[in-house]
């Protein structure tokens, strides 16, 4: 599965910043540079625009940019990770298949 929606993500330690880029990694994402190793693990904010990975630390451009909001288990979440309907559509998630039905 990609991620396909620009995030950003407040960031609270170096540990949870080191979880949250290896999932960016198996998502697809890597950093503006190409490469796919941890890196600024003191930065405060991480976003994702267009599956490239940039990091901040200006609280008040974190809160005003427009991208979607996310969290570490927000990107295990497959209706999170997808833009469009994903009523009915089969998702694979660590080599396990889930047949996705959105309930009223």
């Amino acid at each position: 599965m990609k991620l396909n929606k620009d995030i950003k993500i407040e960031v609270h330690s170096p540990e949870h910043s080191a979880a949250i880029q290896r999932r960016l990694f198996e998502l697809g994402v890597e950093w503006l540079s190409g490469r796919k190793g941890t890196l600024h693990l003191d930065s405060p904010y991480l976003y994702v625009e267009s599956g490239v990975m940039k990091k901040d630390i200006d609280r008040e451009l974190f809160i005003k940019d427009k991208a979607t909001k996310a969290t570490l288990d927000d990107l295990y979440n497959p209706l999170f990770l997808t833009n469009d309907s994903c009523n009915g559509k089969t998702v694979e998630i660590d080599g396990k298949r889930y047949k996705l039905v959105l309930e009223e």
